[in-house]
């Protein structure tokens, strides 16, 4: 019924790629031209508490009338899983319903080996934890992503001088004065998960640490679809031979981007960083990380790069390259 759902916002959640500036509609039933809608503002549609009070009820006689037949009632399980989402995702934390429902949802989502769940696509344990954090602390479902800013570059949550990375404006200004040394293979990368951040204690980054558990993996496309989907953190390793390079220049590793976030270690030693702070914002832009007097020329160098990513897809998407002042 179309008095059961509102429209609201929904500043905790965002879609790469959309322009949210604009809101389309304020009309739900409204249909909507492709095109329009690829500009829009992204919006959802809000199950009110009443319209879930009522499917709550219905659901309830559904069991008792099916009580007896194990069949039926599973199936009634099964469909008011979708109930269940609406509870779990527009119900205050402070609904009693709330726990046992979603503890229920999550079980029944395993039984179903569902791999992720809600519209942030969770894992059911993940999921499961953020609703128990709705209630407890009265917080967002999901978090929200920081908010856009008016700066123009300096992104990362250190400042470049001390993380030696140049982005934004200042990249623009400077790329146009570099030139082209070498173009680091897509194919060659070795690559290690690290949901649990134990990369760098334990020393993936050292040359001396074995690799037998790493595999292989491509740069130039996320990692999502090479078999690491909603992974956290994982560590690019690549054996380089660097090309000869000239004395008294600067020298940099190009990225095409990252998403979201870059420590770049060179045999062994962490030597730049872009550890972005607007993540929705610099997720599919270029930056520099300076490496002068870290790469030799005709030198055999380790790069090793712990990459960071909070929402959505992540990992080296676009091509990394070796560039110089000219």
């Amino acid at each position: 019924r179309r008095e059961s759902y509102g429209m609201r916002s929904r500043p905790d959640i965002y879609q790469r790629d959309i322009d949210r500036t604009k809101v389309l509609t304020e009309n739900p039933h409204k249909p909507v031209k492709y095109d329009k809608l690829r500009d829009c503002q992204l919006i959802e549609r809000v199950m009110k508490t009443p319209a879930i009070d009522r499917g709550y009820e219905l659901f309830e006689k559904a069991r008792e009338a099916v009580a007896n037949d194990p069949k039926a009632l599973k199936h009634v399980e099964y469909t008011r899983m979708t109930l269940q989402f609406a509870m779990a995702e527009w119900l205050p934390g402070t609904d009693p319903r709330l726990k046992e429902e979603t503890e229920l949802l999550v079980r029944l989502a395993k039984e179903l080996e569902m791999r992720d769940i809600g519209l942030k696509n969770y894992s059911p344990d993940q999921y499961l934890e953020a609703v128990r954090k709705k209630i407890e602390l009265g917080a967002p479902l999901y978090h929200p992503p920081k908010p856009t800013t008016d700066k123009e570059s300096a992104f990362g949550a250190t400042p470049p001088a001390q993380a030696h990375y140049v982005d934004g404006t200042d990249y623009r200004d400077l790329f146009p004065k570099l030139r082209l040394v070498d173009n680091l293979p897509a194919a060659g990368w070795l690559f290690k998960d690290d949901p649990k951040s134990i990369g760098t204690s334990q020393g993936y980054f050292k040359p001396n640490h074995p690799t037998e558990d790493f595999t292989k993996i491509r740069i130039g496309k996320h990692w999502d679809g090479q078999g690491y989907k909603d992974l956290t953190e994982g560590w690019y390793l690549l054996r380089f031979r660097c090309p000869e390079l000239p004395e008294g220049k600067r020298v940099f590793l190009f990225f095409g981007a990252v998403d979201e976030a870059a420590w770049l270690y060179v045999d062994g030693k962490l030597i730049a960083w872009y550890d972005t702070d607007y993540p929705e914002m610099t997720w599919d832009k270029p930056f520099l990380l300076e490496v002068t007097g870290s790469l030799k020329s005709r030198g055999e160098h380790l790069l090793a790069i712990r990459v960071g990513n909070t929402v959505g897809a992540g990992g080296i998407h676009k091509p990394v390259r070796l560039m110089v002042e000219k």
